[in-house]
């Protein structure tokens, strides 16, 4: 079985539980073949999908919901400590997409993981005892 388009879904277009079904596939199926519907429904077409056509994961993403140049909120925590700035974004990023941003204030660049529409965050670790004799030597 595998996932078959049954309308061009057009780029950019969010895939909907109408538009793709599981056939039965004759053969090998193709390198990234979607097998479940689950796998698809919500997501993104990267490219126009043909009718009849098998989607494969590099077809659709995550949609997208932090674009580049756009102000995003990127929230940073670490050891139950949270800090929140503001930043911009330099690259497109759906939820889960590690995009990089540059600080409003300045000109340092960092990555953060897409959390939310227009939200970011950084999961900062803590520094451990062997950093810090590591440091002193």
């Amino acid at each position: 079985m595998a996932l078959t388009a049954l309308r061009s879904i057009a780029r950019g277009e969010l895939i909907r539980r109408g538009d793709v079904q599981l056939q039965p596939h004759v053969g090998a199926l193709p390198a990234g073949a979607l097998a479940s519907i689950e796998a698809a429904i919500g997501k993104e077409a990267v490219q126009t999908i043909r009718a009849e056509s098998l989607v494969t994961a590099n077809q659709v993403r995550m949609p997208t919901i932090v674009r580049r140049g756009e102000r995003v909120s990127v929230r940073a925590r670490a050891a139950g400590v949270t800090v929140r700035t503001f930043a911009v974004a330099q690259q497109d990023g759906g939820l889960g997409d590690l995009v990089t941003v540059q600080a409003i204030d300045g000109k340092e660049r960092f990555t953060a993981r897409v959390a939310g529409l227009r939200e970011l965050e950084i999961m900062a670790a803590g520094v451990s005892a062997a950093d810090v004799a590591a440091a002193v030597r």
